[in-house]
């Protein structure tokens, strides 16, 4: 049953490429501001369009934790980053290190059960893992 959610993970990963790379040219021909001022509203269009179609009504956010709004701020900053690293660095050093930056953060919410989520211990086997991927994102950088 997981098995379509590790499919998943790989499309998210080939979507997250080709939306950094698009986000880079736009960026590049734009203007960074004025890039993702387009990115977000084509963005708005797509989710109110998904929405009208599947006749989802809009809740309140009255009673939500205003924390919780945080990660809207947290795209502009991302997107506004990629589109500086891509330009200047490449497509696979930006995902790269990104990926890289997504599972050390990843562990440490995990590790000690961050935000609410579950605990799933850091093990031996993940050292392995971040020193091939470091050594992996060094030879590219170095050679």
């Amino acid at each position: 049953m997981k098995q379509k959610y590790y499919s998943y993970s790989i499309i998210i990963g080939i979507l997250i490429s080709i939306m950094i790379t698009f986000n880079g040219i736009l960026s590049s021909k734009l203007g960074n501001s004025q890039a993702i001022l387009f990115i977000h509203i084509i963005g708005i269009i797509t989710i109110v369009t998904f929405m009208k179609i599947k006749k989802t009504k809009l809740n309140s956010i009255k009673n939500v934790p205003k924390y919780l709004l945080f990660p809207g701020m947290i795209g502009v900053v991302m997107v506004t980053m990629n589109n500086l690293t891509v330009n200047n660095i490449g497509l696979s050093l930006t995902v790269a290190c990104g990926v890289f930056g997504q599972m050390l953060f990843s562990s440490i919410v995990d590790h000690f059960g961050l935000f609410g989520n579950e605990v799933y211990k850091f093990n031996k086997n993940q050292v392995l893992g971040y020193s091939v991927i470091m050594l992996g994102i060094f030879v590219m950088v170095v050679l």
